[in-house]
């Protein structure tokens, strides 16, 4: 390991040993440069969590038959992921009780709710708790 060695040029050399005992040459580097990096940045070990809900972007974003849309949650919560279409019309749905706190994904295969292939274009997606409701688009490309 180069960890925690001092500045300065080395070689590097890989060695082998065949089943009778005899080092074989692997390879290697006649020059490897360890230097010291200055500090740029220091950053917290531990981030803190979130205090409100939060919607994440779909990915893929446009999607073509599947997409993931992650959301987190501050506190265990009851949820609604819902999707729109342009028209304001509720095509799809999952109501989720007594959700942790925490990270969550919503697998949504671009179906109504009746199981329909929805069309190409733009749909919203809305989380909803009860205490926010949060959106951002979508776009399903066929």
């Amino acid at each position: 390991a180069l960890v925690d060695q001092p500045a300065g040029s080395y070689s590097l050399n890989v060695f082998g040993q065949t089943q009778e005992g005899e080092f074989l040459w692997l390879g290697g580097s006649d020059h490897i440069e360890v230097r010291q990096l200055p500090i740029t940045a220091i950053v917290e070990s531990g981030t803190a969590a979130p205090t409100v809900a939060q919607l994440g972007d779909n990915f893929p974003n446009p999607f073509n038959g599947h997409t993931v849309i992650p959301f987190h949650l501050p506190a265990q919560a009851d949820a609604t992921v819902a999707i729109f279409n342009v028209a304001g019309q509720n095509v799809a749905q999952w109501q989720a009780a007594s959700l942790p706190a925490g990270a969550h994904r919503w697998h949504w295969d671009a179906r109504s709710s009746q199981g329909q292939s929805l069309a190409s274009g733009v749909y919203v997606v809305q989380l909803q708790t009860r205490d926010q409701r949060i959106h951002r688009k979508l776009l399903l490309l066929r």
